[in-house]
């Protein structure tokens, strides 16, 4: 008995690491025409493999010639979704977003100046964003990466996949907060590191893959988490 549930736990185990890296990650530029840093890209992610080669297949073509993203968006920004380093609080949900040649004009805009800044409207009026400058440019290879700060290289977390207990380690006095998302984007809970305090209890989540946004002062990086009980 004790063997087989080992077994199951092994092969989920795998599985939700298998899903945690089945996702890949586009950049799209946005030229919007406003004088906004903020406009000027994001990022979009997907495990279909049909549409994922249909990106890399768009990038290598001219960027004039170039189809552009359409699809449904939720609130969060998805663990992925930033310009920069500044992170979006949308994202496409990932897998039901396409690319296109046209649709409808009530969809297109700009990813600050108008679905940030208006996220309620966007996601529960229009529901699409279909930016027309929206093009893909890059795969990212390590989009919860993306220009972050090396501020924070030295934080280290274990263990992943965790039960109960996520213990942190850092070399300096710093204080971090850590926010915990789930794969929607949904903010789920907030924690504050300190040395007297450099652990988190996540007993009370269901197993799964999450995203935790890691903060110290104006740095921040996003990890993945996967919790198995």
């Amino acid at each position: 008995m004790k063997k087989h549930l080992l077994s199951i736990c092994i092969l989920l185990c795998i599985g939700l690491y298998s899903q945690a890296q089945t996702l890949r990650y586009f950049e799209f530029n946005t030229s919007c025409g406003y004088n906004e840093t903020r406009d000027n890209s994001f990022i979009a992610a997907t495990s279909n493999t049909d549409l994922i080669n249909s990106v890399l297949a768009e990038i290598a073509k001219p960027i004039e010639e170039r189809k552009f993203i359409n699809g449904p968006i939720d609130f969060g920004n998805g663990g992925h979704n930033k310009s920069g380093s500044y992170w979006f609080n949308w994202h496409f949900i990932p897998d039901q977003w396409e690319l296109a040649d046209s649709t409808t004009e009530v969809c297109d805009g700009c990813p600050y100046t108008d679905v940030e800044l208006n996220t309620n409207y966007w996601v529960n009026t229009v529901k699409y964003f279909c930016p027309w400058s929206g093009k893909p440019i890059q795969e990212v290879s390590e989009p919860l990466n993306v220009n972050q700060s090396n501020g924070l290289n030295n934080l280290t977390f274990y263990p992943n996949p965790a039960k109960k207990n996520i213990y942190f380690k850092w070399n300096t006095q710093d204080a971090f907060k850590v926010e915990l998302f789930d794969v929607s984007g949904k903010a789920l809970k907030t924690y504050n590191l300190t040395k007297q305090q450099p652990t988190i209890n996540i007993t009370s989540l269901p197993q799964g893959i999450y995203f935790m946004k890691i903060t110290k002062q104006h740095q921040t990086v996003v990890k993945k988490l996967i919790i198995m009980h």
